[in-house]
């Protein structure tokens, strides 16, 4: 994460010999004042510190991210005694992908969270009939909470005057429009690290590319760092799973309409209207999901090509070689003409202080083998296997099923027959009862967690496929196999769907949660190891 970025709007920082020599001072006080500002102190009086609420952070869908935004965001800081998160990202990324991976590590959990409260409380009010509207009332306000929640869920908490998350993003936290405050606020960027509680790194392919991304990561493994926790976000997985959640929300829509012409059905509306109700939703919702999974697809094969070099990234790492942006400006600022301080001349002096040996350039060689063995076995632990946290697939996979629950309760309650599933006579001989439905609804989260684990590996089989194949072919045909693997997974629920014997239900259940069990297990298998460990 680079701490400033020049920007036509904002002032330049002094270079050394302007900070004492700007009218003329003795060139032995030039040299002195440049080797003042020559390494990052790690501690600064307490006046210094600042960070911002996160939920601040977050607002305007990410705008504090724009590098060209107005150099107002100084005054959206505050003094603070700690930061809880410190935030490193490059600027090249997506503002709008960097937001997004946030709310999905800050506020994922949360959201499911409420979903499940709302649902249960939707659920109770629909079987004592006291929910107006019935189940579409209860499937929105399900929807809509997740969403809500998921999106300002910061911003509740500080409405509620519940403590916010204080976090370091440079954009805020070091000034912009005062270049003695901005020089002095890059010159504490190890005593901000140092105030930090944790490391949270919005991960690309840029970041271990780039000079301050590796320092502040490497300060926080370092032994003095004290072991506290640094966690690695990769942006591009982020916007595959909420690719996954949309297309698994789309997909499950088109179920509500198919659930409502059951009950239509059994109300005796014509057939033809029903198909033709069903062919109009199958029009309009099956483009998106195509076009959703297709994207899914093509940037889940991105980002495990990404990660498939990450190795001989780090193993290649240098950090002579490492980029900055002053030094991709030749130092000199480009909307004004004048000399900026160099970044790799404050990190490289920092490092000499914390890893500093015999030679010139010991200190460097030392770092460079931090980052080969240390930081290396770190990174490649958290984002080496590509799978993305527990907590995130199931922060994402609650809210689709549990909008369905309330309607399967309906169909219950109102003793509805299933239309034409299995039987040409478009009706049951025996009595329909109400478990039955709700029995039923067992097959939607193991579907959606079979429409998650297809998200997350058929992606990586792109990788192999792209070798042999255009990069648009071999989207499609990864589409056509998750659908048809998809099809195949649910076919023993749909056979026996008009079972009224418990052991068949029973039996397709098992077969398809403990297939789901198998998957997963084998999925987070290293994770599972180190557990029992």
């Amino acid at each position: 994460m680079v701490p400033w970025r020049p920007s036509p709007v904002a002032s330049p920082l002094p270079s050394g010999d302007q900070e004492r020599g700007e009218h003329g001072e003795h060139e032995a006080e030039r040299r002195n004042s440049q080797h003042t500002s020559s390494s990052l102190p790690s501690e600064l009086p307490p006046e210094m510190i600042r960070g911002t609420a996160l939920d601040v952070c977050l607002r305007w869908w990410g705008a504090n991210f724009w590098s060209r935004r107005s150099s107002d965001g100084y005054r959206l800081s505050q003094r603070v005694g700690s930061i809880d998160y410190f935030l490193s990202h490059d600027w090249a990324t997506s503002p709008t992908s960097k937001t997004l991976a946030l709310l999905l590590f800050f506020n994922g959990t949360p959201a499911a969270l409420a979903t499940v409260c709302i649902s249960i409380l939707c659920c109770g009010l629909l079987m004592a009939n006291r929910l107006p509207g019935g189940w579409p009332t209860a499937s929105f306000s399900t929807h809509s909470t997740f969403v809500l929640v998921f999106c300002f869920w910061q911003r509740v908490r500080c409405l509620l005057r519940c403590r916010v998350p204080i976090v370091f993003l440079d954009r805020l936290c070091i000034a912009q429009h005062d270049p003695d405050l901005k020089r002095q606020g890059i010159l504490g960027l190890a005593g901000f690290l140092a105030k930090s509680e944790q490391l949270a790194i919005l991960w690309t392919p840029r970041t271990f590319s780039r000079l301050w991304c590796t320092f502040e990561l490497a300060h926080f493994l370092r032994p003095e760092g004290g072991g506290k926790p640094v966690k690695i976000v990769p942006v591009a997985m982020v916007s595959s799973l909420l690719l996954i959640f949309i297309t698994n929300t789309v997909f499950w829509g088109f179920f509500h309409v198919w659930l409502f012409m059951e009950e239509w059905a059994f109300m005796g509306v014509d057939s033809s209207s029903i198909w033709l109700a069903n062919l109009l939703a199958g029009a309009v919702l099956a483009p998106i999901l195509i076009f959703c999974w297709a994207l899914q697809v093509s940037i889940g094969m991105q980002h495990a090509r990404d990660l498939s070099g990450l190795e001989a990234q780090m193993q290649n790492f240098s950090v002579r070689e490492a980029e900055c942006s002053c030094c991709t400006f030749n130092h000199v600022d480009p909307a004004t003409g004048q000399d900026i301080i160099c970044d790799r001349q404050l990190v490289f002096q920092t490092l000499r202080r914390w890893y500093g040996g015999g030679g010139d350039e010991d200190h460097l060689d030392n770092f460079d083998g931090v980052v080969h063995a240390q930081m290396k076995g770190f990174v490649m632990k958290g984002l080496g296997s590509s799978i993305p946290p527990a907590r995130f697939i199931l922060a994402l996979m609650v809210a689709s099923p549990l909008a369905l629950l309330p309607q399967y309760i309906h169909l219950g309650l109102h003793r509805i027959k299933p239309y034409n599933l299995g039987l040409s006579n478009g009706h049951v001989d025996e009595e329909w009862i109400f478990w039955q439905w709700p029995v039923a609804f067992l097959h939607v989260p193991a579907v959606t967690l079979f429409f998650f684990w297809l998200g997350i590996n058929i992606p990586r089989v792109g990788l192999s496929l792209c070798s042999k194949l255009r990069r648009s072919t071999a989207v499609v045909l990864l589409v056509v196999l998750k659908l048809l693997l998809l099809a195949c997974f649910w076919f023993p629920f749909c056979y026996f769907s008009l079972s009224k014997t418990p052991d068949r239900y029973l039996a397709v259940f098992i077969s398809m949660y403990g297939l789901l069990l198998g998957l997963y297990a084998w999925q987070y298998r290293s994770a599972l190891a180190s557990f029992k460990g």
